[in-house]
């Protein structure tokens, strides 16, 4: 029978029948694989007799114990504790820990960074030994994983990394911690997003049945008619617009000036309003041929002007009435006496060309088939269309004893009576307003929709005075109706009224103006063919009146009656 000390532990049996097994003992302890008697480092036979006879350690018996070595010492089998740090065989895979003897002949264990866990399957976690345990630590933030995923630093596969942003919609989207998106709107002030920032309102303006605004970044988007908008589809990018300081609204056609002095048009074209030289249409956004140095840009219903440096005006597009301030046509050439069929007039569509005999202008404005521009000391000048009176040119009443011809276009410039000391000017249709430096405004043209202001119908020739209309800071022109911003940011608006274009809820006519209810801290106006926006202090956009085409900006094609906010 074989007996194990174990230090003080009474399974330990001390048995060293001999000297020669002292001697033994002692001779391994120094080898470093034997220890002291006292810790029961040798075994041998208990027989009362005799010890077994060994040659060499294949002919004692195997121990049991992995920590305890079988050896044959001077022709006699021993038992001895294997050396500190000899690798026990049997080992578990995988648990960071190392099964090795004491020297004592005890296993324990020690740490062992080299035995990792298993894999888990998560690309986002590393098997890896942690203090003698295992563990899936995470890996690096940023390292891909699935389709398209980054890891996010704590073990799993998210969408993004954490802290980015984006832009989804018209919002901004932050990466949370765990690698998800999570949307946040752009505040009304803001309303768009663009690279991953909300981008503000720089003015809106509206046109014949569109509306475009121009942001901070220079960009534009619009809704309305020409297809741009219908119904809930957005207000979408202008496409090639950047670096724009003003935009400018027609009939159908919408222009935007860039910081440069150049400016793109696009829309309809039939009259050459785009400015490429062509009629053909509607164009997308085309550089103006030959424009620099446009330091400012109006558009009309069919024609589009600029002024560029040193205060000259330069138009193009329709000019059939005197529209482009050119040079009197001449006589009509008289057809050759030929069977040869003569050529066509010459299409509308060429390069700008200068308003004649007009320097100066510190702005400009376009109506229906006229234009008018603001020249130094507040005076106005203008040309085109005169059915209605809209150039302002004073005539004295006809008589039956010396009748009077009726107006005519004209391209050359006509100073509107009346006006002096004006700071701006707009266009209707077939009619203009000034406003003047104090506050007030006066109007001029057709007035069969109350559209002059002056409580009456009638038309003038000259301008007349808007009544009420005090402390105003900005005037904008509709069709056939008109709105003043006055100091504090309210908002009065006279004339027709069939869409709701006066925003007071009605559809009822006004002949002087009649604040629009809930509406205040307005920042600027503008005036389409029947509707209205405004942008608050806070970058906010409010429009109202005729909506057929989405003009309006809140996603449906109902007129509104009252301010409604766009949106984006």
């Amino acid at each position: 029978m074989w007996a194990r000390a174990h230090g003080s532990s009474p399974r330990c049996a001390r048995v060293f029948p001999s000297r020669r097994a002292l001697a033994l003992a002692a001779t391994l302890a120094l080898a470093g694989g034997l220890v002291q008697a006292s810790g029961c480092g040798l075994r041998v036979a208990e027989s009362p007799t005799q010890p077994i006879p060994c040659f060499h350690a294949m002919d004692c018996p195997p121990s049991d114990d992995p920590c305890v070595v079988s050896t044959c010492f001077e022709q006699q089998c021993a038992m001895v504790a294997a050396a500190q740090n000899t690798v026990v065989r049997d080992q578990k895979a995988g648990d960071c820990r190392m099964q090795v003897c004491d020297g004592n002949g005890h296993p324990m264990e020690i740490d062992d960074d080299v035995d990792v866990p298993a894999d888990d399957g998560n690309e986002c976690t590393a098997a890896a030994c942690n203090q003698g345990a295992g563990v899936h630590a995470p890996v690096e933030v940023g390292q891909t994983c699935g389709e398209g995923g980054v890891c996010n630093g704590k073990g799993a596969c998210g969408a993004c990394l954490p802290g980015a942003e984006r832009c989804e919609g018209n919002a901004v989207a932050t990466c949370s911690e765990e690698g998800a998106w999570e949307e946040a709107a752009c505040p009304a002030g803001r309303p768009i997003c663009t690279g991953k920032a909300c981008v503000g309102l720089r003015h809106v303006a509206a046109g014949g049945a569109h509306t475009c605004a121009l942001f901070e970044d220079g960009s534009a988007r619009c809704f309305g008619a020409a297809g741009v908008r219908r119904g809930a589809y957005g207000a979408r990018p202008v496409p090639g617009v950047v670096g724009a300081v003003e935009l400018a609204l027609g009939g159908a056609h919408a222009c935007a000036r860039r910081a440069d002095g150049t400016a793109l048009c696009w829309g309809h074209n039939a009259f050459g309003q785009v400015g490429d030289g062509t009629t053909e249409g509607p164009r997308p956004p085309t550089p103006v041929l030959g424009l620099s140095g446009a330091t400012a840009i109006a558009a009309g219903a069919a024609h589009t002007c600029a002024i560029v440096d040193g205060g000259k005006v330069v138009c193009w597009g329709r000019g059939d009435r005197g529209q482009l301030g050119g040079k009197p046509p001449g006589p009509a050439a008289k057809p050759p006496a030929s069977d040869v069929p003569s050529p066509l007039p010459a299409s509308p569509g060429g390069a700008p060309s200068p308003v004649a005999g007009l320097f100066g202008a510190t702005k400009i404005a376009l109506g229906g088939r006229h234009a008018c521009a603001l020249g130094p000391g507040g005076q106005v000048a203008c040309w085109g269309e005169d059915e209605s009176g809209e150039l302002g040119l004073f005539r004295p009443p006809s008589s039956p004893a010396k009748p009077r011809p009726g107006p005519r276009p004209t391209p050359r410039l006509v100073s509107v009576k009346g006006i002096e000391g004006a700071i701006a000017i707009a266009l209707g249709a077939a009619f203009g307003c000034a406003l003047l430096e104090d506050g007030s405004a006066r109007c001029w043209g057709d007035n069969a929709a109350g559209q002059l202001g002056d409580g009456t119908t009638d038309p003038r020739a000259e301008s007349v005075v808007v009544k009420g209309v005090a402390g105003a800071t900005a005037i904008a022109l509709g069709a056939e109706h008109g709105c003043v911003l006055k100091e504090g940011g309210a908002v009065t608006c006279w004339g027709k009224n069939d869409r709701g274009q006066l925003g007071d809820g009605t559809t009822e006519a006004r002949l002087s103006p009649a604040s629009v209810p809930g509406l205040a801290r307005v920042r600027a106006l503008s005036a389409g063919g029947a509707h209205t926006c405004v942008m608050l202090d806070d970058g906010a956009a409010r429009c109202w009146g005729g909506n057929g085409a989405g003009e309006v900006g809140d996603g449906t094609t109902t007129d509104r009656g009252a301010p409604t906010a766009v949106t984006w």
